[in-house]
């Protein structure tokens, strides 16, 4: 049987491996997973997470941006990490690429995975790859790369990312 003080160790280990989630999400988060789910309880309110592990979750400003001069350098296919952009498999959708802020590449580096989740529109969802990084100007920010010539909203606010830990 488990006694109290194991249990509250138990829930501060768990919040601690969550990071902000808590903090920031506040009551309840849903991260979903295709396998199975681990509920633990904390103050009468339900917190399910996955079992896959996951980084610190941080709130984030997304946008996006097209892989041409006028939205980044001369040599507009080649990103920061020097991975070349393959117009075809953009366009298919294959290609999950971001853009990082400089100040969140001081916590992640090139060819992290990143899951971005947009509760208000969740057609950004999914894992992407950090390839590149935005110009010093911005903080705290995201850039997802789209095909050229796609349009879209533009600019998400409150977006979550997490690394994913493989």
């Amino acid at each position: 049987m488990e006694t109290k003080v194991n249990l509250v160790l138990r829930i501060l280990l768990f919040s601690i491996t969550l990071g902000w989630l808590l903090h920031i999400i506040g009551e309840t988060a849903f991260l979903k997973n295709q396998e199975t789910e681990a509920i633990v309880q904390l103050n009468q309110d339900t917190l399910l997470v996955t079992e896959e592990e996951i980084g610190e979750v941080r709130i984030v400003t997304a946008t996006y941006y097209n892989p041409v001069k006028e939205q980044c350098n001369s040599n507009p296919l080649i990103t920061a990490s020097g991975k070349e952009i393959d117009i075809e498999l953009l366009e298919r959708g294959e290609l999950k690429w971001i853009a990082v802020s400089r100040d969140l590449l001081k916590i992640y580096k090139y060819g992290d995975i990143v899951r971005v989740t947009c509760d208000h529109d969740p057609s950004i969802n999914g894992d992407y790859e950090i390839t590149d990084t935005m110009n010093k100007r911005f903080k705290n920010k995201i850039d997802l790369l789209w095909p050229v010539g796609m349009k879209g909203k533009g600019k998400w606010e409150g977006v979550q990312i997490a690394k994913v830990i493989n």
